[in-house]
């Protein structure tokens, strides 16, 4: 066998040499299953960007959905302001057109459309 001096006392080498290959093939195994779990976090988290882009892709989507709805809820509101000011305008011209028909002598109150005495 192998043998070397140390501090004045003969040493054997082998047994040295063995923990020190056990130590180097211990130590690779480990860089190895690092970087097998590094490739794997990475993978993930390409996994995670990707959906992470879909996500948002979509969101932008409904985003832009929810704008166009929007603007139809807009359109919407300002058709029934319009709606309620014209009825209004119809109420005020029915009143008009009664007070009108007050004034008429009873034959000519008669042409008018019964619709309109009755509003």
């Amino acid at each position: 066998g192998i043998n070397a001096e140390y501090m004045g006392e003969i040493v054997r080498v082998e047994p040295l040499l063995d923990v020190l290959a056990r130590c180097q093939t211990f130590g690779l195994k480990s860089c190895l299953t690092i970087g097998k779990r590094q490739d794997l976090i990475l993978q993930k988290m390409r996994n995670a960007d990707q959906t992470l882009l879909r996500l948002n892709s979509k969101n932008s989507q409904k985003n832009e959905q929810l704008r166009k709805i929007q603007n139809k809820l807009g359109d919407v509101t300002r058709i029934q302001t319009t709606m309620s000011a014209t009825r209004t305008l119809i109420h005020e011209i029915l009143g008009m057109i009664k007070d009108i028909d007050s004034m008429l002598p009873e034959s000519a109150r008669s042409q008018l459309p019964a619709q309109i005495r009755r509003n």
